[in-house]
């Protein structure tokens, strides 16, 4: 299928122009004013957008702000299209997010040189990000759910262990899989979705060891976005907290507590949001931990997740924070 152009111009010779010249390659779609060009790139989003500046009403500049900040077309490259040649001018379209310019007069065979190349780009970053994708998912499949089926199949070999044994190592493996298909879920890039998915997945595995758990979700008037690398990393924390609560707390009651925090990094203040997970059960001795895969496995991913994680223990439990320091293109 052709790749979409969004074209946006106020003026109908140049739309003419540019339609001409790349209709051939391109499906067209065109908008005369800012306002449509952002109706139609959130209604029907395009592959790329040659956005005019010199626009009544609203320019191109603020046309591609506006695109930036919002999470369902902040994607998608912006070449301008612009009597402007000047140096300021060409640094203020990349400041405010463009990735390109073609100069007024358009010459065709540089117009469609230029998109050609970024709608190539743009190919070609889609293609690693699905084989970054499938390596993640392979991975986390071998590491998690092929360690627990290989344990299962041990398991039903040896004598020592019940049906019932089995049956839990299996619900383990199965409750594992769909994290991992939940985390590549679009429709769950808040935290809040993440969080509501997590708990719906663990409250049988939590029932089956006779764990009540206890949801204190604070309040959070703006809408937390995850992408999919980070919402598997925040699940795979999550659950190696509660398998080991269900393992070695002896706890009966787990408490999780999230609320947003203001925190202060190099002079500066940034959001953040804190996630608490305690239980009342014994504890253990942090240090002679450390080096366990458990902690190190955590410790690894609170940094793919760029968080800090925290953990404290004594013997009247355990409690460990996750605290994930969030950027403005995260925080709607």
């Amino acid at each position: 299928m052709a790749k979409k152009i969004l074209i946006v111009d106020d003026e109908v010779s140049n739309i003419k122009l540019l339609k001409q010249i790349l209709q051939q390659e391109y499906q067209i779609i065109v908008a005369k004013s800012g306002s449509k060009a952002l109706e139609l790139a959130r209604q029907n989003p395009p592959d790329l957008i040659l956005l005019d500046i010199q626009m009544p009403e609203m320019d191109g500049y603020h046309v591609c702000q506006r695109l930036k900040a919002d999470s369902d077309t902040q994607a998608i490259p912006v070449i301008f299209v612009t009597t402007r040649s000047e140096l300021e001018d060409e640094c203020k379209g990349f400041d405010v997010g463009g990735v390109d310019y073609i100069t007024k007069p358009i010459s065709p065979p540089i117009a469609l040189r230029r998109v050609r190349n970024h709608i190539t780009m743009m190919e070609m970053e889609q293609k690693r990000s699905i084989a970054n994708e499938r390596n993640r998912i392979m991975r986390d499949m071998h590491d998690g759910i092929g360690g627990q089926l290989i344990s299962a199949l041990a398991m039903a070999s040896n004598e020592d262990y019940s049906r019932k044994d089995i049956e839990t190592t299996l619900h383990h493996a199965l409750t594992d899989l769909r994290l991992i298909i939940d985390s590549m879920d679009s429709t769950c890039e808040d935290i809040d979705s993440v969080l509501a998915v997590f708990r719906s997945r663990i409250e049988q595995q939590l029932a089956i060891h006779q764990i009540t758990s206890h949801w204190q979700v604070g309040d959070i008037e703006q809408e937390v976005l995850l992408n999919a690398d980070k919402r598997l990393q925040l699940v795979r924390i999550l659950q190696e907290i509660v398998n080991n609560i269900i393992k070695h707390s002896g706890t009966s009651e787990m408490y999780v507590q999230t609320n947003m925090l203001t925190l202060h990094t190099k002079g500066a203040e940034n959001q953040g949001m804190c996630i608490k997970i305690t239980d009342k059960g014994r504890g253990f001795n942090i240090e002679n931990h450390q080096r366990g895969r458990g902690i190190g496995n955590m410790q690894q991913r609170a940094k793919k997740l760029g968080a800090e994680l925290t953990i404290t223990s004594n013997d009247k439990g355990t409690q460990i924070t996750i605290i994930i320091p969030l950027s403005e293109t995260e925080v709607l």
